[in-house]
């Protein structure tokens, strides 16, 4: 190799480590831009107990300490993502004041007690009561409405909603502090019933698991627990509307709140009604039967269903195949298929009109 290439090559290795080492410096700088963009957008998650920032930002924007806790209301799917009707209420209120959240995660009931004590400043899912004005703040409007049951195994045989003087002496396991342990309290009395009623403080998922283990025989909770578990409602006990429930040291974060309730739902008065549709109600304990339904399916056998021929989109009998067609059709394989603790089979059966239906129903 003569001198002018080695020159050559010299110069080369130079402007290559120059060029290398500029590249990297610059590479590590747009990572670690990155990293700051992506967790300025990101909620951070705190654990109950740990404190979290409460100050705004310079461009006005607020810091919300927000309770999470795994239910129906908010729960983290598959994917780690965030879910749920008080998720989505959330972005939709931070569309119109801007908030930024920080989640403290915990069961309900310690969060409530951690709003009363203003450790966080926005709890989902409370309803109102005298006794709670005084120690949080309740903004205008309500999320929602729900209803409270008592849910028990569906094997259980020894609690019926025939003869509900069959939950004297049960355990019944109830949110400490919540609005449903008032009302499981006022039912009991009220119908001469003597359950034993156990105050829990743990999450859903855990109260669920005691009623599998028989540590508490029934768990009164909303009417927005998972059909996934193997739990069917025993009765009613109760209804309300529920809130967001504000830090009572924070009455700024109430008029921001005040404000876009009013706004989101002047700008769609349906909009709990579309949250609650989307999130709560598909999700309603509905999928088992009880142990008196089973038996009857079990001795009664196929269940034929009437219907109006030629009434579509509804219904008909198709001419070619004989089948049932329309959306009763669709309604019957739902309807079988939603089931899982029983395999019903249905048995369609046309008829000329309405009357000869219900004749045939009569008889």
């Amino acid at each position: 190799m003569n001198t002018q290439t080695e020159n050559i090559l010299s110069i080369f290795k130079r402007k290559s480590h120059k060029y290398l080492s500029e590249h990297i410096k610059k590479t590590v700088m747009h990572l670690f831009c990155l990293s700051v963009i992506i967790c300025s957008l990101c909620p951070v998650t705190v654990h109950a107990g740990e404190t979290a920032s409460t100050e705004g930002k310079e461009d006005g924007s607020k810091t919300v300490r927000v309770g999470w806790y795994e239910s129906t209301f908010c729960y983290v799917d598959q994917f780690g993502r965030r879910c749920g009707i008080d998720f989505e209420y959330q972005q939709k209120i931070s569309e119109y004041n801007g908030w930024e959240y920080e989640y403290v995660e915990g069961s309900w009931s310690n969060l409530l007690q951690m709003l009363t004590d203003g450790k966080i400043d926005l709890l989902s899912d409370v309803s109102y009561t005298e006794a709670r004005k005084d120690v949080m703040l309740f903004p205008d409007l309500p999320m929602g409405e729900e209803s409270y049951y008592i849910y028990i195994d569906a094997d259980n045989r020894d609690i019926t909603s025939d003869d509900l003087k069959t939950v004297n002496g049960k355990k019944l396991g109830v949110n400490k502090g919540s609005v449903q342990e008032g009302f499981l309290r006022d039912w009991a009395q009220r119908n001469g019933l003597a359950p034993e009623i156990v105050p829990l403080t743990c999450e859903e998922s855990e109260s669920m698991d005691m009623i599998a283990r028989g540590d508490i025989d029934g768990y009164v909770t909303t009417n927005t627990f998972g059909a996934k578990e193997k739990l069917i409602p025993l009765c009613k006990v109760g209804a309300s509307s529920f809130y967001y429930a504000v830090n009572k040291d924070r009455p700024d974060l109430l008029a921001d709140l005040n404000r876009a309730l009013i706004n989101i739902q002047d700008e769609d008065p349906y909009f709990n009604q579309k949250m609650y549709e989307e999130h709560i109600y598909i999700t309603q304990t509905n999928a088992f039967l009880t142990p008196a339904q089973e038996e009857w399916i079990r001795k009664h056998g196929t269940v034929r269903v009437g219907y109006r021929d030629n009434y579509l989109p509804f219904c008909a009998n198709d001419k070619e195949t004989g089948e049932l067609t329309g959306a009763l059709r669709d309604y019957l394989a739902h309807a079988a298929n939603n089931l899982k603790n029983a395999d019903i089979n249905f048995a369609a059966v046309p008829y000329a009109g309405t009357k000869d239906a219900i004749e045939a129903l009569k008889t």
